[in-house]
């Protein structure tokens, strides 16, 4: 849930800042409905064929394929430049699996 969630947060920008006021706010003011990326799974089936990750069930490793490949996508400044922006603003840590359980449950 937590990969669908990041890939609707960077789709727009309302989306980006919709989050980073989340995040300021600790997590502790309104929240709406997120979507769900059919390309997220069709990305993670890809990803997992090419070596660049392995499914451990609850969650996805980067393989040395994997690794490697960030480390290109991250030395080039152009490449992706707003989702990196994004993501460094939100830190790697800040939205956990908890958290993202925990906001997806007032939804049910």
């Amino acid at each position: 849930m937590k990969l669908h969630f990041l890939c609707w947060a960077i789709k727009n920008k309302r989306n980006s800042v919709t989050v980073q006021e989340w995040v300021k706010n600790n997590f502790k003011s309104d929240f709406h409905v997120w979507g769900i990326e059919p390309t997220v799974n069709r990305a993670l089936i890809f990803a997992s064929a090419d070596g660049i990750i392995t499914d451990e069930g609850s969650h996805f490793i980067l393989t040395q394929k994997g690794i490697d490949f960030f480390k290109i996508i991250m030395s080039d400044e152009e490449l992706f430049a707003n989702e990196k922006s994004f993501l460094k603003a939100i830190g790697k840590s800040i939205i956990t699996e908890q958290r993202i359980t925990e906001l997806s449950s007032k939804f049910y």
